[in-house]
């Protein structure tokens, strides 16, 4: 009988224990029922002041003042405002999908527990720890509380955004917008090498209306403006920081932006005269400092590929320093024979224009000067070459330009070098320098007419 009644009270006791745990579970399930979807945290966006993230892998605090946000201790980042107002708005209202059980988060990983500090303007806080993730739930602790939430982990990864997102990324903020014409361009390589370029003055533009830029270095001569523009000019207002170094040493040479070691861009365009050092590159990264702005960033070394862009494609295809328009006149000689083109008036009714001391036809001085203004630039000289006069040119202008004298030694069956001021710096089509001294022959003998047909 005792067995029995033994029995019997185990009985009893196991149910009643079930029953306990199923009205726990119960009970447990409906508040989860009631809290779902509600918001663990809520105020309005503008309220937030304070911003603060820690985390195994940075740690930083957000300080609003006025409209602008910045970060506390830090005067070397710079933020984009839009960005740290957008998370600050999902940080406005978190909202939980239920509670958390001891027995459920035994399934739950912990590697890195995060935390986000709010602070209000009327001084009330909350902190919200993320104590541990499964699959795409996290477990958060608000305000250290005994009860644990789960929240997407998508929200908690919006929430604990890195600093890197925050930053004003475009370096010349507003250069994208100007519409102004560049003033000046330069950039000197780390061999120290110089590629400058600058917009034309008026009498310059009068020489050539096709060109709005003009090379210094290392040619003087007309640019290509829509290669320049578009190889280069495009490219400067999206150069963007990937990264920023926010301790960094006075020692510059350890990140090569001292001044022997680092390559230099400069321009001059609207209201922007900038400069920037480049250093050396890691990890695809290029070190960078901004001239007259605290802090070292880094920059895709692929951004900065244009800057390399070989000068001599940049450059106006054409010989002459002038367009062929501004011609007056000009002399050829090759080594038995010399031609001379000379115009009159050339601008005024009672002009008139000559071959060799011969009347001739503007028809005449014309396809002759077309012909020389045609002469276009192969390549640039890339060997030792002599100056042996096979053919030379000297071009007179009427635009204040003077002349243009161009000695051309052969190089091969298809090019000559072309030597002007003394120097060979390209490769001309041999084939348009032997139609020139054609056209020449043609005219020396028929001055009046350019062809048998005219």
């Amino acid at each position: 009988m005792k067995k029995q009644t033994v029995a019997i009270i185990l009985v009893v006791a196991l149910l009643l224990a079930g029953g306990c745990f199923g009205i726990y579970s119960y009970i447990q399930n409906q508040k989860n029922e009631e809290i779902k979807n509600t918001p663990i945290f809520s105020c309005k966006a503008s309220e937030i002041v304070e911003y603060g993230v820690k985390s195994s892998q940075e740690e930083y605090l957000l300080i609003k003042e006025d409209s602008e946000w910045y970060v506390k201790d830090n005067s070397v980042a710079v933020l984009n405002s839009e960005k740290v107002q957008e998370t600050v708005n999902s940080a406005s209202m978190i909202m939980t999908l239920g509670l958390l059980r001891d027995k459920d988060l035994k399934e739950f990983s912990v590697t890195d527990v995060k935390e986000l500090s709010l602070v209000l303007a009327d001084g009330k806080s909350c902190n919200i720890k993320f104590v541990g993730e499964k699959a795409e739930i996290c477990a958060a602790k608000v305000n250290d509380s005994d009860e644990i939430y789960a929240i997407r982990t998508s929200v908690r990864d919006i929430l604990i955004a890195p600093l890197s997102k925050f930053r004003a990324s475009v370096i010349f903020d507003g250069l994208m917008g100007e519409d102004t014409p560049l003033e000046y361009y330069s950039f000197k390589d780390f061999g120290k090498t110089e590629t400058v370029i600058r917009t034309k003055i008026s009498s310059e533009i009068s020489n050539n209306r096709k060109n709005r830029y003009i090379m210094e270095k290392p040619y003087r001569k007309d640019v290509d403006d829509e290669a320049f523009e578009q190889l280069i000019l495009v490219k400067i207002p999206r150069l963007a920081a990937e990264k920023y170094e926010d301790e960094t040493s006075e020692d510059k040479e350890i990140y090569g932006l001292d001044e022997k070691s680092r390559a230099q861009l400069h321009f001059k365009w609207g209201e922007f005269d900038e400069t920037l050092y480049l250093g050396k590159t890691e990890g695809g990264l290029v070190y960078v400092e901004r001239l007259g702005k605290d802090g070292i960033f880094m920059i895709n070394s692929s951004q900065l590929e244009f800057l390399y862009t070989e000068p001599f494609y940049l450059l106006e295809s054409g010989v002459l320093r002038s367009d062929f328009e501004n011609i007056s006149g000009l002399t050829v000689k090759t080594k038995d024979k010399e031609y001379k083109i000379e115009s009159r008036n050339r601008k005024e009714n009672n002009k008139e224009f000559f071959v060799n001391g011969k009347t001739a036809s503007e028809a005449a001085f014309s396809a002759v000067a077309e012909i020389v203004g045609g002469i276009k630039i192969n390549s640039e000289i890339a060997q030792s070459v002599k100056d042996n006069g096979n053919v030379v040119i000297t071009v007179y202008f009427d635009n204040g330009m003077g002349s243009q004298k161009i000695s051309l030694s052969d190089i091969n069956d298809k090019e000559y070098a072309a030597f002007t001021d003394g120097e060979a710096e390209f490769a001309v089509d041999k084939k348009s320098v032997e139609e020139l001294l054609l056209e020449l022959d043609k005219i020396s003998k028929n001055p009046i007419k350019t062809d048998e047909k005219g």
